[in-house]
């Protein structure tokens, strides 16, 4: 089978993480693939990044910003379906839309081309506006004063009822299945505009031959960290990730014992440099964008904290879990399918920082339990997320929007 993933990145993030996964396995498997992304990327067999956009291509997009509707003035489907990759397809898998490189008034025409899949990364495709409404319900009812218009991707004004409205009209003209990595995503999509095209849960996936529990003491010697203290991991691409609680994880170590503070270690992986707090010893281990380093790095730890203000289906929850690292995280989003109190891990209520230094106490004075959990986490990390059984789930998709697309051919 011959799949083109469309994208907005293949480097950075979760979305561009599970691309590049999905297009590596899939060509083990003997498929073809081929990556069509927004943004350059470092070189990769059959990627290729989509021409820039000359300056007057993008008059319409900074006024269609300026009105408050995002990505509907760029020359999406020109690039696109004029592209010899697109012609030589047969099923297109679309990935992260929304990165200033495609226009969601493109989709009729492109799914009318071609057998579509798009896998939905977080909620932006429900929503007037953001990736993540949080408290706001309005997204159910069509949006319209939206009380968030800074949340990624921001507006300058606010015109959330009408792309409400513009995505609700351009699904229902279009061609394709959706699938979403978490139940908790698959449950919105049911109750929102999207429910006219049938959707399907499609669990993220990791390499659990890479990801994989290590000897830990040998390990922590190789990496030149503390032998004699717990490690506390806390993982993202950058501290300033606005989806991410990086203060509440702070606000709970300073909350800790003298004597547990004493006894751990808070190793910081992303981009920015982790503050000092007093009598715990920090490691800043900066970003990292290598998939074998960081399974060392979860393989070497104690506990990862992931105190996360919204998310989908984590990356990093899934890996941490395959390198048998228990996780202490906040309850939002599809966290809690990965996260199981006292199975692989604990879980405080989003915002509570008593709740999370707790459960980091808890997980600290019990070796035996965290010994217990690492070997839960291992077994769902292979049982529901390994490489094979997601590249047969995805195939199963492919194949489902193969009939949706010809059902549509004969009713034409």
């Amino acid at each position: 089978m011959n799949v083109l993933h469309i994208t907005c990145d293949i480097t950075r993030g979760g979305a561009a993480w599970s691309t590049r996964l999905l297009h590596t396995a899939l060509r083990s498997a003997g498929h073809s693939s081929r990556v069509l992304a927004g943004r350059p990327s470092p070189p990769m067999p059959d990627t290729e990044t989509l021409s820039p956009m000359p300056l007057w291509a993008r008059v319409p997009y900074h006024a269609g910003n300026l009105l408050g509707l995002n990505y509907a003035g760029l020359p999406t489907t020109r690039r696109i379906a004029k592209h010899p990759w697109f012609e030589w397809a047969d099923v297109v898998h679309y990935h992260n839309l929304h990165g200033g490189f495609f226009n969601y008034l493109a989709l009729p025409a492109l799914t009318a081309k071609k057998p579509s899949v798009w896998t939905l990364r977080d909620m932006w495709a429900l929503t007037g506006h953001c990736a993540h409404s949080f408290e706001c319900e309005r997204w159910r009812i069509g949006c319209g004063k939206c009380p968030h218009p800074e949340i990624d991707p921001p507006i300058r004004r606010d015109a959330t009822h009408w792309e409400w409205k513009l995505k609700q009209r351009v699904y229902r003209r279009s061609r394709m299945l959706v699938t979403t990595p978490s139940r908790w995503l698959y449950d919105l999509a049911q109750h929102s505009i999207l429910a006219c095209r049938p959707i399907r849960h499609v669990n993220n996936a990791v390499d659990t031959d890479l990801f994989c529990p290590q000897e830990r003491a040998p390990l922590r010697r190789a990496l030149n960290w503390p032998t004699d203290a717990a490690i506390l991991l806390f993982a993202a691409e950058s501290l300033q990730n606005p989806f991410k609680d990086y203060q509440l994880l702070l606000t709970a170590l300073a909350s800790l014992s003298a004597a547990h503070r004493g006894n751990l270690v808070l190793a910081v992986l992303g981009e920015g440099q982790p503050p000092v707090i007093d009598g715990l010893r920090t490691l800043a281990l900066g970003y990292c964008n290598d998939d074998r380093q960081l399974a060392r790095y979860y393989a070497a730890a104690d506990l990862l904290a992931y105190p996360t203000k919204a998310d989908n289906q984590p990356r990093v929850l899934i890996e941490a879990l395959s390198c048998g690292c228990p996780v202490v995280a906040t309850r939002v989003g599809g966290v809690p399918e990965l996260v199981i109190p006292g199975e692989t891990g604990q879980l405080a209520n989003a915002g509570d920082a008593h709740g999370f230094r707790q459960g980091i106490e808890d997980l600290l004075n019990n070796p035996a339990q965290r010994a217990r959990m690492s070997e839960n986490g291992r077994r769902i990390a292979v049982e529901r997320h390994g490489l094979d059984k997601h590249v047969v789930d995805m195939l199963d998709a492919y194949t489902e929007a193969f009939r949706i697309w010809n059902e549509a051919e004969k009713g034409r």
